[in-house]
């Protein structure tokens, strides 16, 4: 154990109220030296704290012998877009030389930190189809989660997730067709979806009719076809290839279900849900 009574400048930690006046004050004065901002790390700290899910944990706010801010920007910087005042332990006199490995250890996963937490059924996997369900195939990628907000949405569809994620496993069954067969799961035969996904993933139809699985598994596989992918169909423009693909599984789940032969898949033409969520 080390003796802080024999150091020069001992290292102290102490539990601070930090208001948005002081985390702006440091964030001004004592924070030359560090890593650009992010501003959707501070965003989703700042809904924490307007949600009141704020915890202390031994990760703070960190000064150098010099007074110069170490770690914790991020923190400061959230506390201070949210005009809330936020206990948070404070440690003073470290090493300047600290900074080098602020953050280096393996950083935790959000699926890491919920299954720590005693959320042993939300994976990856999950938190990634809710994301899509929630904020939409686009948006869910610009979406910067906090460990309470993914287990929330998880929870919210987690009947059509698990559903989705219990069809199968392969190549192009990716989160983004997942979240299509769940928001399906909710209106269609249960049956049916499953078989899709049999199809999908086999590549092998046992009749025309089953033709739309294999469609949309060539469509996101082949390169030629990712290559353009942006089109415009019927009037409706998709400038993102995200969804792209996402209008043409909720297109081939329908004409599946049908049992429609499908010569040329096309994209959904509308920029609606065609299955809505209950």
């Amino acid at each position: 154990m080390i003796d802080n009574t024999k150091i020069k400048n001992p290292v102290g930690t102490g539990l601070v109220l930090v208001t948005p006046d002081y985390a702006k004050e440091i964030l001004a004065t004592k924070n030359s030296i560090n890593r650009r901002l992010n501003p959707m790390r501070v965003d989703t700290l700042v809904q924490i704290i307007l949600n009141n899910q704020w915890q202390i944990t031994h990760q703070g706010v960190a000064f150098d012998i010099e007074g110069n801010l170490v770690d914790g920007q991020h923190r400061l910087a959230a506390i201070a877009k949210a005009g809330v005042p936020v206990k948070i332990l404070v440690s003073y006199n470290l090493e300047p030389e600290s900074r080098l490995v602020v953050d280096s250890g393996a950083p935790r996963t959000l699926g890491n930190r919920i299954t720590l937490a005693g959320y042993e059924d939300i994976s990856s996997k999950s938190i990634a189809v809710a994301r899509i369900l929630e904020y939409g195939v686009v948006a869910a990628s610009q979406k910067s989660l906090s460990a309470e907000e993914a287990v929330r949405i998880v929870m919210k569809y987690h009947p059509a997730i698990k559903f989705a994620l219990s069809c199968g496993h392969g190549r192009g069954y990716t989160a983004i067709i997942q979240a299509a067969i769940a928001r399906a799961s909710c209106t269609l035969p249960h049956d049916k979806l499953k078989r899709f996904v049999e199809v999908f993933i086999s590549e092998v139809p046992s009749d025309r009719g089953e033709s739309a699985a294999l469609k949309l598994k060539r469509a996101v596989t082949d390169k030629r076809v990712v290559a353009s992918a942006l089109q415009h169909t019927a009037g409706y423009a998709y400038t993102d290839f995200r969804e792209y693909v996402y209008g043409l599984a909720e297109n081939a789940i329908i004409q599946f279900v049908k049992g429609k032969e499908v010569l040329a898949l096309r994209p959904k033409i509308t920029a609606g849900e065609l299955f809505p969520l209950p």
